[in-house]
């Protein structure tokens, strides 16, 4: 689920406007702790609250990222259908860390997306997600994410993911990975 968008530093705004420059850096690390408050079962869904902090380790001086942390909040929603097709929905409030000169908004995400079990234990996923901008000088960001999931055992698993912007508000392209483990 997207995390506001980044904005442009006030100096770098008249400059962005007229130019357009690409970066292909490591932005920001993200960490992230859930529970699984209520199991999928025969008519309720998977019920798992969260909390996600951003670590500021994207280049700020280069328009890549804020510099300050980030907390996110949410709850996901996901139903098993059919043994192998997954439906999800979450949404999100992001309070963003504003840098020194700046008062950036916290941002309210939403994503919605469905992933299909190709054979167990791989997976593929697509979401849309968009969130609410953290400047009025920004669009919302909106983006289509598509990816894998390979479950390596049941505690552990690999995601790889390519997410394409939908808006001015989103990068035009990114490149994800993670781990993450089950317990």
């Amino acid at each position: 689920m997207t995390g506001g968008g980044v904005a442009v530093p006030k100096d770098k705004k008249a400059q962005a406007a007229q130019e357009t420059d690409t970066e292909s850096v490591l932005g920001d690390v993200l960490l992230r702790g859930s529970y699984v408050l209520l199991q999928d079962q025969d008519v309720w869904p998977e019920v798992t609250p969260y909390v996600k902090i951003k670590f500021p380790t994207a280049d700020e001086d280069r328009g890549l990222g804020t510099g300050k942390f980030d907390e996110t909040f949410g709850v996901e929603l996901s139903k098993t259908f059919l043994e192998r097709f997954t439906a999800f929905l979450g949404v999100a409030y992001t309070i963003v860390g504003s840098p020194a000169g700046s008062d950036f908004d916290n941002s309210f995400g939403w994503s919605v997306g469905a992933a299909y079990a190709v054979a167990r234990p791989f997976s593929v996923f697509a979401f849309l997600d968009g969130a609410t901008a953290i400047s009025s000088a920004q669009e919302d960001p909106l983006e289509l994410r598509v990816g894998a999931e390979w479950r390596i055992t049941d505690v552990v698993k690999l995601t790889g993911a390519v997410t394409k912007g939908l808006s001015d508000g989103s990068a035009d392209w990114g490149v994800s990975a993670g781990v993450a483990l089950r317990f």
